[in-house]
């Protein structure tokens, strides 16, 4: 692996997209983008996701298990 360039802005060790895939300076949204941003801003995504905490709860006693 070669040793990036630390002075180098436009260089980020974490980007996986080739040079030439996606535009560098995107186009203005348009009135319509604008309101789907704002909307989606607006329903939001909830709390966020804590990794080092359980996600769900799972069944202690579920169908398989009765009876057995």
């Amino acid at each position: 692996m070669t040793q990036a360039n630390k002075d180098d802005p436009s260089h980020d060790p974490g980007d996986s997209v080739p040079p030439g895939v996606a535009p560098r300076f995107p186009p203005a949204l348009t009135e319509e983008d604008r309101k789907v941003k704002r909307k989606l801003e607006e329903l939001g995504g909830g709390a966020p996701v804590r990794h080092d905490e359980p996600q769900g709860r799972a069944e202690p006693e579920g169908p398989e298990k009765r009876g057995a």
